[in-house]
């Protein structure tokens, strides 16, 4: 069943207004603005996530798009996969385009995931913002789409914005929060985080104070995932988000995120570990390099690691995760023939 987008406006008790009110200040921080997506009849959230497609004009592009269009279809992955619910929201975890004519990239990967009638997300990572267009002409693009939350979120900057997730009974279940890594993290963006936290959890947890639930989706990892590289199959370097320990910080001390989702490091193919209560997990990446030479060594590694992640959503906020691969290579191997 195709959901579509609901924009409401919630008109919020005295004492809540009162209680932002006492709150610093924050640019863009509008708690009379709630914006959000509603689930099933199931009352879950059916996710697929998706990062690093790195759209780049090239023929490789047709395969990109195939590629994901089988994943909303359900077409690849398991026998367990393809029966499982169709897909409500579509989450881009950053660096979409790679190019120096970055708008115009955008503005394809707008039309093609408006094409599948779907409510997404999109973060913004350094290469979506590296080619001649600007962070701001890149967000305006990305308003324009019919069926992505872009131009109906709740935003503190030009591009570090959230929406909410409720059931169709009106039942708030979290809010979704796509952070901008292109640049370091700021104070500033801490304390929006940690504001919006605090008085969505007063507004619409009703856990006695305690603070809502919420996700964070974000391009770059953490150092939190530094830590245990280690621990996972394939031991390769993790990039660390600058300056993102205040932000760290507040995510393990206010308890509210129970899931943190990167991409960038494209190698790690979905590797996850829980602390804090918290799920810190790499989307499985999407990036395969342009090259020619698909037989090569560097083109076979990466392709084995392609995928996307399914994510399901209760109202309970239990998140269930799991891996879908697909590879290029079944793809580009059928166009030579």
């Amino acid at each position: 069943m195709k959901k579509q987008i609901i924009i409401i406006l919630i008109a919020l008790t005295a004492v809540v207004a009162l209680l932002a009110g006492c709150m610093p200040s924050v640019r863009g921080f509008d708690i009379n603005a709630v914006h959000h997506v509603t689930t099933g009849d199931d009352s879950d959230l059916h996710v697929l996530a998706v990062t690093d497609i790195m759209f780049d004009g090239s023929d490789f592009d047709i395969t990109r798009r195939q590629m994901i269009t089988d994943l909303v279809d359900r077409k690849v992955g398991s026998d367990y996969d393809k029966k499982l619910a169709e897909y409500e929201f579509i989450v881009v975890n950053g660096n979409t385009v790679n190019g120096v004519n970055n708008g115009e990239l955008m503005e394809m990967a707008v039309e093609f995931f408006d094409g599948f009638d779907i409510p997404w997300a999109i973060t913004i990572g350094k290469h979506d913002v590296a080619g001649n267009q600007s962070k701001s002409d890149i967000m305006r693009i990305l308003k324009t789409s019919k069926n992505g939350v872009m131009s109906r979120a709740t935003y503190y900057d030009d591009a570090n914005y959230l929406v909410d997730v409720f059931t169709e009974n009106n039942k708030f279940i979290t809010t979704l929060y796509f952070i901008d890594t292109s640049v370091p993290c700021t104070s500033q963006l801490v304390q929006w985080y940690q504001n919006t936290v605090k008085t969505y959890g007063y507004t619409f947890a009703e856990k006695d104070g305690k603070n809502a639930n919420s996700i964070i989706y974000m391009n770059t990892p953490l150092a939190k995932f530094e830590e245990h590289v280690n621990d996972w199959d394939k031991v390769a370097p993790v990039t660390v988000w600058e300056k993102s320990a205040k932000f760290e910080e507040a995510i393990i001390d206010l308890e509210s995120t129970k899931g943190v989702f990167v991409g960038l490091d494209t190698l790690h193919d979905y590797a996850m570990n829980i602390t804090n209560n918290i799920r810190w997990s790499y989307v499985k990446s999407m990036f395969f390099p342009t090259t020619d030479d698909i037989e090569s060594k560097e083109f076979k590694s990466q392709a084995s690691e392609n995928g996307a992640t399914r994510m399901k959503i209760t109202t309970s906020m239990y998140l269930e995760t799991s891996k879908i691969s697909v590879s290029p290579l079944t793809y580009l191997k059928k166009t030579d023939k």
